[in-house]
């Protein structure tokens, strides 16, 4: 488990070098054209054009691209929003993991090293599917109780 731990800081650190990387060097071309007779507000452009750039990566479904290929949002997101949840379907994913990081860590303290640990885990992560389930049933119920009263007062059938 510790390699996996210090593989993410190695990969985080990388990142933030790379970010760090490009912003200096986005700075001194900045600098290099401000030189050269330009405005220095090429420098708020280009950041303009970082910001464009991370908002077309993350836009078309709302969704960062890592997440979005390993999931499957058509179904996930119509359940979200027949049960009326502001949920992308990512999110709802990081929902049902942390709260069966929390079953983990709650059975974790309470039982130590044991079987329910994992089973808590298992419970802690169906338990907003659950809800989820449950949540649509009820708005269903009620869209079909509301139909069922309008069709009434319309006095029959057409």
């Amino acid at each position: 488990m510790p390699i996996i731990i210090v593989l993410v800081a190695v990969a985080a650190a990388a990142g933030v070098a790379l970010v760090m990387y490009a912003a200096s060097s986005v700075r001194e071309r900045a600098v290099a054209t401000a030189d050269m007779g330009q405005s220095a507000r090429v420098t708020y452009r280009s950041l303009a054009d970082v910001r464009e750039q991370l908002r077309r990566r993350f836009e078309p479904t709302g969704t960062p691209v890592w997440i979005a290929a390993n999931q499957n949002t058509n179904g996930l997101a119509a359940d979200l929003a027949s049960a009326d949840l502001q949920l992308r379907p990512y999110e709802f994913r990081l929902v049902q993991a942390a709260v069966a990081l929390v079953f983990v860590l709650l059975g974790f303290l309470r039982f130590g090293v044991n079987i329910a640990v994992p089973v808590l885990g298992v419970i802690g992560y169906v338990a907003p599917a659950l809800y989820l389930r449950n949540r649509r049933g009820r708005r269903l119920r009620m869209f079909e109780a509301g139909l069922a009263a309008s069709h009434g007062a319309d006095g029959g059938t057409r």
